[in-house]
């Protein structure tokens, strides 16, 4: 899911373009399958919140807030400094040795100056300056209302995930993946085994996954508001997909556990937004060819993908290996609590 995060950030920009192939397959790419992956994170997250709490105990609720100190709050603040440091040296090096403009540098001066704290909330389009980290800061928001949650998953169960469902995705609409936080989180008070109960739905899920895909590029320009519930529905049965496929292949051998993909994939999430994929990347993308034709954009999708998930991935096997205790801060500690499992 965190490679599926990075695909969608190099792709969903071509999805209104005037180029027929390229634009089709940003769509079902960047606004369609990627899509899939933060729906996936928040179902994941408020499963595993409420995993083992059948009656609400505030002992263990402190114990829970004060872990996700360490893995959400702390990691949070750290990365959008350090995207704040090394995006203004970037384009400070940029003027004094390259071609870089000095308004550009001189705006983020003025923009920094009195509203620092915008960098941690909404810098850009409602983001803070490391983008993809919104999913983290309304996850936060997510665990400060947990209380909230138990109370509708566990006193009007399906009723009260129905209402929600209406009220996140009909009406809050920005706020329409908070609908899974809220599903996992019921699912786990029920007492659900998640690989069990989609294992059995998955091809009925991948069947009408695959029918909505073929459906949503025909949408997406001209039927926003059957595009808007076609990606929503997606989301649903995507990721029951997800579940069923991954888990009967693990089974099969025919997938295998990684240990560093899994530690690393939060270190990937986090820093891909920060020079990498917008700049680093596209600069090496811009040098392969100079034919800028429908097959050079499509291509860029994947080619920056790949050299910026190859760069994140170096960065954090170097910082594990030679800086251990920044790369548990930086990950939440997560790295940790992985090897003493």
């Amino acid at each position: 899911m965190a490679f599926a995060v990075v695909l969608l950030h190099a792709s969903a920009a071509g999805a209104d373009g005037d180029l027929p192939v390229y634009s089709s397959l940003s769509i079902l790419l960047g606004q369609g399958i990627c899509r899939i992956a933060v729906p996936c994170f928040f179902f994941i997250s408020g499963y595993l919140f409420f995993k083992g709490l059948e009656t609400w105990d505030w002992s263990v609720w402190t114990s829970k807030i004060k872990r996700r100190v360490h893995t959400l709050l702390i990691p949070y603040i750290l990365w959008n400094i350090l995207a704040a440091v090394l995006i203004y040296g970037y384009n400070w090096l940029r003027v004094r040795f390259g071609n870089g403009d000095p308004a550009t540098l001189a705006e983020m001066t003025e923009r920094w100056g009195p509203c620092a704290w915008r960098i941690f909330w909404d810098y850009d389009k409602g983001m803070p300056l490391d983008y993809p980290l919104w999913f983290i800061r309304t996850l936060i928001i997510c665990t400060a209302l947990t209380p909230l949650v138990f109370v509708i998953c566990k006193y009007l169960k399906g009723i009260g995930v129905l209402l929600a469902g209406v009220l996140l995705i009909g009406i809050f609409r920005t706020q329409q993946d908070l609908f899974f936080y809220v599903a996992g989180a019921f699912l786990s008070l029920c007492g659900k085994d998640l690989v069990v109960l989609f294992r059995h739905l998955k091809w009925p899920a991948v069947a009408l996954s695959v029918f909505v895909l073929c459906w949503l590029p025909s949408t997406y320009r001209d039927h926003p508001e059957t595009y808007y519930y076609l990606l929503n529905f997606l989301k649903i049965t995507g990721i029951i997909s997800l579940f069923g496929l991954v888990s009967s292949g693990l089974d099969r051998g025919v997938l295998h556990d990684r240990p560093f993909l899994s530690r690393s994939s939060f270190f990937l999430f986090a820093s891909h937004g920060i020079l990498i994929l917008d700049d680093i990347a596209r600069f090496l993308m811009l040098h392969i060819t100079s034919a800028w034709n429908e097959l050079y954009y499509c291509l860029d999708i994947f080619v920056r993908t790949a050299v910026t998930i190859a760069i994140c991935l170096a960065l954090y096997w170097a910082i594990e290996r030679f800086f251990p205790r920044l790369n548990s801060v930086l990950n939440g500690a997560r790295v940790r609590r992985a090897n003493a499992l």
